[in-house]
């Protein structure tokens, strides 16, 4: 009897409470809140909006937007694996998204999934075929793929979308580079000087495989203006150093290994490469200096050019020892 009064009480109790309610100016409260994570989220340089996107996906776990943001945010701060995942998420909610399949394609790049990544800018081009940047991304990959005319003919694509924009004629110029088609590598890398006159890598680039295609008097033009640019960069010296040696300007030859070698101590190449000016020039306490600190760095000389060595300053040190011997005779 005493349980059924208490049961008729509590139900007579909630009866009387009925359903709770959210109040409306509480409901509203929280649309703004949210309205106002979702504005700071898609506002490019907006003040924590890493933060912002974050609290946004817990409320909305089904938009692709928040999601998409999130994710590149991530990728671009550095968390990699996690901007992935926030990626997919997006890609899966909104399937036929060029913008989702070109930033998972980049991310997917970044972590070292090629496969993964060339599939989505594949599938990004055929979504919007105007993408420049998905096209040069995808000829970045396949270069990278070692897929070297397909990327040949991607980076030409993304070239007449963009026909001013450098990064396209220099990914074709390494592209010709890999192939061994230096006439086409040495246009892509003028493109490049042209497009930036004061960039001294663009010099140093088209200075090189002016030289590696056997013409070494017209890299030096190119290596010497990248020096002027850049005076702190060891392998423009390098380079330069090279271009001398070919055209037998060799005391240009050793200046220019020389200041290599001031601006990197262990360059080994340039030592070794001085060395051999040294030896042509008959300095042989230089030229042995410098092989020998080659060798230390791991550098070995050919046996031609130890024969040569051994020809020149064998000779020479016998003529020194011929020398000293007979001014000390004289001195007796």
């Amino acid at each position: 009897m005493r349980v059924s009064i208490l049961l008729a009480l509590v139900l007579s109790l909630a009866a009387c409470a009925g359903p709770r309610t959210i109040p409306d100016d509480s409901r509203s409260q929280a649309d703004e809140a949210i309205a106002a994570l979702e504005k700071t989220c898609n506002e490019y340089d907006a003040k924590n909006r890493l933060a912002a996107c974050r609290r946004l996906v817990r409320y909305r776990p089904n938009d692709w937007k928040a999601h998409m943001n999130l994710g590149w945010l991530l990728y671009r701060s550095g968390k990699v694996p996690e901007g992935v995942a926030h990626l997919r998420k997006a890609d899966s909610l909104q399937p036929g998204n060029d913008e989702i399949k070109y930033r998972l394609g980049v991310a997917l790049f970044k972590r070292g999934d090629l496969g993964g990544a060339e599939r989505c800018l594949r599938k990004c081009v055929a979504l919007k075929s105007g993408r420049f940047d998905a096209w040069f991304a995808l000829g970045r990959l396949l270069r990278k793929e070692g897929k070297i005319k397909e990327a040949i003919d991607t980076l030409r694509k993304a070239a007449q979308l963009k026909p001013r924009a450098v990064g396209p004629w220099n990914e074709l110029a390494l592209a010709y580079v890999q192939s061994k088609d230096y006439p086409n590598a040495i246009e892509a890398a003028k493109r490049v000087v042209e497009l930036r006159p004061e960039d001294a890598n663009a010099h140093n680039n088209l200075g090189l495989y002016l030289l590696n295609s056997g013409n070494a008097k017209d890299a030096i033009q190119y290596l010497e203006k990248s020096v002027k640019l850049d005076q702190r960069n060891p392998t423009a010296w390098y380079n330069l150093g090279l271009a001398y040696t070919a055209t037998e300007d060799y005391e240009r030859a050793a200046c220019a290994f020389d200041a290599a070698l001031r601006l990197k101590k262990d360059f080994a190449s340039s030592h070794h490469n001085l060395a051999v000016v040294m030896l042509t020039l008959h300095l042989c306490r230089a030229a042995e200096g410098h092989f020998e600190r080659a060798r230390e760095q791991g550098i070995k000389s050919l046996p031609v050019v130890q024969e040569q060595f051994d020809k020149i300053c064998g000779k020479k040190k016998e003529g020194e020892q011929a020398v000293g011997g007979g001014q000390a005779s004289a001195g007796k």
